[in-house]
């Protein structure tokens, strides 16, 4: 018998042996695809028939495959969209698609998203608390992507990929589904179709436990206070504007304020219940039921818009929420939503002001201790052993607390204020990753990682907002004609410049009030001289630098160097290795110029270090001005000359005075 015969005959034997939904979910759709070196390879609609049938039923159908060929025979399954392209293939037209990532970054953590409205962080959470929220984002994921897969709302799926979408381990979800609370407090969410076991017999096996039947709420639903605000409101205002379709009318004008109080309370009986549901429960019968649905649908998007949404990446999920626990991930997540960008300007915050401090982030999840937020962004030492130091809790890596002039009004409900990183793979993690592989466990290298990284604002992370305050803090004890220019002076600097800033557009913003004139640029007159900087023989006539220049202000550089220079070399190059050999890491070189030369002579292309490299794509107006002003807890003055007498000589070799 042929192979395609043969796998004919064994679907036949398989289609009176197994349980027909069995079947009909799992095998009908398999289809032959070829039989090579005794194998045969069966093409199956997605990953999860591939597994289910690999797990359950290879060893069967290897049994039927041999005795119908007569011969031993393996049996492999492969997923393909649509098997029965498959075995035409060699006909067929293939295309050839490869993704191609040129950062890390994107490959690891991808673009896919989870969109869940912000509806829900706000007035669900509490009631849920983090572990039964996240239960509900793994829910609607799982039937979402199953959904995607299948084209039908109904799928079976793995408890497993729900766990994994809900941040929790397989065990940990079991134990949580046999809880009668679990599913009393998810009413609205998910349903628990059948709570009894039945057991499906199989041929010649022992029975099997079915799986569990759920319902998942993909629209979201009104908290139970607002469903009893909203059906009220509706039957208070039906009889002053006369009619359904105009009280409908008049509910989507009106603000959330006053159609949804925010101090609502829900009487017990009362049960979360989504819009449609209301509507159809107060009008039905009374407009025809599409028009009521386009009147749900409508109001449904007036009080949850399409576009408030609060954006999960898969990554975060997948890899993050076990590693930061249920409530500091929430925690993330809800000042992540906190934070924006401004397309049009591009200005990005990630500075976050919570007025109530502690015991607000505790309200936004329906929690009750503030010190349990402190404690997940600062740790404790209770379980350490003594004179050891208290483990970094993974939050910090995202989560900085910055430090105020001003103490607290009370630890609780005092104002504080938070820098957030918006990226699921801070770049240093990227840096400790090496040779990365996408095929890593991710979840364990991660967990490793996070194990020997800093938190924000230490010497190993430097916060990113701190030192863009520390750059204003700086440029604002300038001299009144210096710091008139700084935004100018920033502006045309290299964003490590810029305070170590990674967005220019989010430092700019912060600094205009400094420039006291509308103009694009302001000039500023050096006091001694009365002449402008582009007029003053040490600043170069074009704001840049320049060979012949700093071969005058070096006369060391004998002619042979000066030609070789010029011909092989830039003089930022130059720049930036006399900037290194008088700062700390320099010490003990007693000719710098002739230190330079030798460098480049070596590698013209090859740098002292980006910390260095940084100053010298700026001009040398902007350069001076730092040498000259010593600016306390500025980000360059780590890499400048610390000795005054230092600074004079580089001074000297760079600008001539």
């Amino acid at each position: 018998m042929k192979p395609p015969q043969a796998w004919q005959a064994a679907l036949g034997q398989l289609h009176l042996e197994m349980p027909k939904a069995a079947f009909d979910t799992w095998v009908r759709d398999a289809e032959f695809i070829s039989f090579n070196d005794d194998t045969f390879t069966i093409g199956v609609y997605d990953a999860y028939a591939q597994d289910w049938l690999t797990d359950r039923l290879t060893s069967t159908i290897k049994k039927l495959l041999t005795g119908i060929m007569n011969q031993a025979v393996e049996v492999h399954f492969e997923v393909c969209e649509n098997p029965d392209e498959a075995k035409s293939e060699e006909n067929s037209e293939l295309t050839e698609v490869e993704a191609v990532f040129d950062l890390p970054y994107d490959e690891i953590v991808g673009t896919g998203i989870i969109a869940i409205p912000a509806y829900f962080g706000r007035y669900h959470l509490p009631e849920l608390g983090p572990n039964l929220a996240w239960m509900v984002v793994g829910f609607r994921q799982a039937a979402y992507m199953s959904g995607q897969r299948s084209g039908s709302h109904k799928q079976r799926i793995s408890e497993r990929q729900i766990a994994r979408w809900s941040g929790m381990y397989r065990s940990t979800f079991q134990r949580r589904k046999q809880k009668t609370e679990t599913w009393e407090k998810l009413q609205g969410f998910v349903n628990l179709v059948d709570n009894k076991p039945s057991w499906a017999a199989v041929k010649g096996e022992m029975p099997r436990k079915r799986a569990h039947a759920y319902q998942v709420q993909m629209t979201m639903p009104l908290s139970a206070a607002h469903a009893c605000s909203l059906k009220q409101w509706f039957a208070e205002n039906i009889e002053a504007v006369g009619s359904p379709k105009a009280v409908l009318e008049l509910a989507l004008t009106l603000s959330l304020k006053d159609l949804l109080p925010e101090d609502a309370i829900a009487p017990d009986t009362e049960i979360r219940k989504s819009i449609v549901q209301i509507v159809m429960e107060c009008f039905a019968k009374q407009l025809p039921d599409t028009e009521l649905i386009s009147f749900a649908q409508r109001l449904q998007h007036h009080i949850m818009p399409p576009n408030d949404q609060i954006i999960i990446t898969h990554f975060f999920v997948k890899n993050l929420l076990s590693l930061l626990g249920p409530g500091p991930s929430w925690m993330l997540t809800l000042l992540r939503d906190r934070c924006y960008l401004n397309r049009e300007t591009g200005e990005q915050r990630n500075e976050v002001i919570v007025k109530d401090g502690w015991s607000e982030i505790a309200g936004w999840m329906g929690l009750k201790q503030s010190m349990t937020i402190w404690r997940w962004l600062h740790g404790t030492k209770r379980n350490c052993k003594q004179g050891s130091e208290a483990k970094v809790p993974p939050l910090s890596v995202f989560v900085h607390e910055v430090e105020t002039t001003e103490r607290a009004s009370s630890f609780e409900s005092g104002e504080r204020t938070f820098h957030i990183a918006l990226e699921d793979l801070p770049l240093t993690i990227i840096d400790e990753l090496g040779d990365y592989s996408p095929d890593m466990n991710w979840r364990v290298t991660i967990k490793e990682i996070f194990a020997r990284i800093g938190p924000m604002d230490t010497h190993s992370r430097k916060c990113v907002q701190c030192n863009r305050a520390f750059a204003s803090n700086g440029i604002a004890r300038l001299r009144p004609d210096l710091r008139a220019n700084a935004s100018n002076v920033v502006a045309r600097s290299r964003p490590n410049l810029r305070a170590n800033a990674s967005n220019l557009s989010s430092l700019i913003p912060s600094l205009k009030h400094l420039n006291t004139l509308d103009t694009p640029y302001l000039p500023t007159r050096d006091i001694e001289s009365g002449k402008w900087p582009d007029q003053h023989p040490v600043m170069g006539a074009v704001g840049k630098w320049d060979w012949d220049f700093l071969f005058s202000l070096n006369p060391e550089v004998n002619p042979k160097d000066q030609a070789w220079l010029l011909e092989n070399a830039e003089p930022e190059a130059f720049v930036s290795w006399m900037i290194y050999a008088f700062s700390h890491k320099g010490q003990g070189i007693k000719a710098p110029v002739m230190f330079v030369i030798s460098r480049l002579r070596e590698n013209p292309d090859r740098g002292p270090g980006a910390e260095f490299t940084t100053y010298i794509n700026t001009t040398p107006r902007d350069l001076h001005g730092m040498l000259e002003f010593v600016v306390e807890n500025a980000p360059w003055e780590e890499y400048l000359p610390k000795d005054d007498s230092q600074r004079i000589e580089l001074r000297k070799c760079l600008f001539g005075h």
